[in-house]
């Protein structure tokens, strides 16, 4: 284990593996963990992280619904009622 803190930013190995942990939707705290352990400061981490997050918000890019927050179809709605 590492007990220097860098203040270097993470080299490309390390951001292609935060992107990877961010895509898959890894949890924050443990990878916060992982790279305090490899001896990157806190503010380099969470710069990091604003390289690799996200862009633009869905809603205003007018992403549609996915598939399972729409409108069931009425011919399923029986599925599993007893038989008139």
């Amino acid at each position: 284990m590492n007990t220097a803190v860098s203040n270097a930013p993470l080299d490309p190995r390390m951001l292609a593996w935060l992107r990877d942990a961010v895509r898959i939707g890894s949890d924050v705290a443990e990878v916060m963990t992982t790279l305090r352990k490899q001896g990157y400061s806190d503010e380099v981490i969470l710069s990091a992280f604003e390289v690799v997050g996200p862009t633009g918000d869905a809603l205003e890019q007018g992403v549609m619904k996915p598939p399972l927050m729409q409108r069931c179809n009425c011919a399923y709605s029986s599925v599993g009622a007893a038989a008139d």
